[in-house]
């Protein structure tokens, strides 16, 4: 199975994210500080250093922020967000498996073959 790469993966899982929590995409990536939009970004975080073990610089590019910021957030985020991080995570995976659209696929590579 292939993983997208940095960029679309983590806009494919963030618009995953909002989606399931009923969060703007626009609005969580804008870095306003409601409670609700800080809850969707640790959700996300969370399944990009677990699902897909990212560290928390390479998270923390994605967002624009310090590494420090996504650390504090990952240390901090309650049980249900955890819980909520670990179901949408699998989820997302289980999507990115039954995706027909070419990002990620079992078998052979159809770019690379000759």
């Amino acid at each position: 199975m292939r993983i997208p790469n940095d960029d679309t993966l983590f806009e494919l899982l963030a618009d995953y994210v909002c989606d399931k929590e009923c969060q703007s995409y626009e609005m969580v990536t804008s870095m306003a500080r409601y409670p609700e939009l800080v809850r969707t970004r640790r959700v996300i975080n969370a399944v990009l250093s677990g699902t897909f073990s990212w560290s928390q610089s390479r998270i923390a590019q994605q967002w624009r922020q310090d590494h420090t910021s996504v650390g504090h957030g990952l240390r901090t985020m309650t049980d249900t967000e955890a819980n909520v991080s670990g179901e949408l995570g699998r989820e997302f995976m289980e999507v990115l498996r039954a995706s027909k659209n070419g990002i990620v696929s079992d078998g052979v590579d159809e770019s690379s073959s000759l």
